[in-house]
C-alpha cells in the first residue's frame, strides 16, 4: 500500500508537469484568429527584443532591496511583479506563435520544399515550451521568496526567430 501511495505521489507532479508543457506547445500552434473565428491574414513579425527589455529586469533583486526589511511591502511588490511578468511572458509566448506561424505560412506558400526547415520549426517549438515551463517554475519558486527569474532565453530565442523569419520573407 505504501509502495502505490509513493508511486502515485511521485508520478502525479510528473503528469502536471507533462499536461502544462502539452498545454505550452498547443499555444504555439494556436492560429491567429479575429474575435470572430475567422483567419487573420499574414501576421506582421512583432518588434524586436526591445519590447521585452524591461521584462528582463523586472524581477530583480535590486528592487526588492529597497523596501528594505518590510516584509508585508516585500510580498506585495513581488505579487504586483509576478503579475506584470506573466502579462510579459503570455505576450512574448503568442509573438513567438505567430512567428512559427507566419514562417510555416511561408514554407506552405513557397515553391521550394525544405524539410529541414520543418524541423528546426519543431526543434525550436520544444525549446520555447521547455523554456517557457522552466521560466514558470522558477517564477513558482520567487513567488515564494526562493531564487530568480532569467528569461534572457526566450528573448533571444524570439529574436533569433525574428531573424529567421526576416530572411525567408520575400522582397515585395
Amino acid at each position: 500500500m505504501l509502495l502505490l501511495f509513493t508511486v502515485i505521489l511521485m508520478t502525479l507532479p510528473a503528469a502536471v508537469l507533462a499536461l502544462h508543457f502539452i498545454a505550452r506547445l498547443r499555444c504555439l500552434n494556436a492560429p491567429d484568429t479575429a474575435g470572430d473565428g475567422r483567419r487573420r491574414a499574414a501576421v506582421p513579425a512583432p518588434s524586436g527584443p526591445e519590447r521585452y527589455r524591461p521584462m528582463l529586469r523586472l524581477l530583480s533583486q535590486d528592487d526588492l532591496a529597497l523596501v528594505g526589511k518590510n516584509s508585508v511591502l516585500a510580498a506585495k511588490l513581488r505579487r504586483e511583479r509576478i503579475a506584470i511578468f506573466r502579462d510579459y511572458l503570455r505576450c512574448i509566448t503568442k509573438d513567438y506563435g505567430r512567428l512559427l506561424g507566419s514562417i510555416r505560412e511561408l514554407m506552405v506558400a513557397s515553391t521550394e520544399d525544405r524539410p529541414e526547415l520543418a524541423g528546426a520549426l519543431y526543434k525550436y517549438q520544444f525549446s520555447f515550451a521547455v523554456a517557457v515551463c522552466r521560466i514558470e517554475l522558477s517564477l513558482q519558486l520567487y513567488r515564494m521568496g526562493v531564487g530568480t527569474v532569467d528569461c534572457s532565453g526566450l528573448v533571444l530565442a524570439l529574436d533569433q526567430l525574428r531573424a529567421r523569419a526576416l530572411v525567408l520573407t520575400p522582397v515585395s
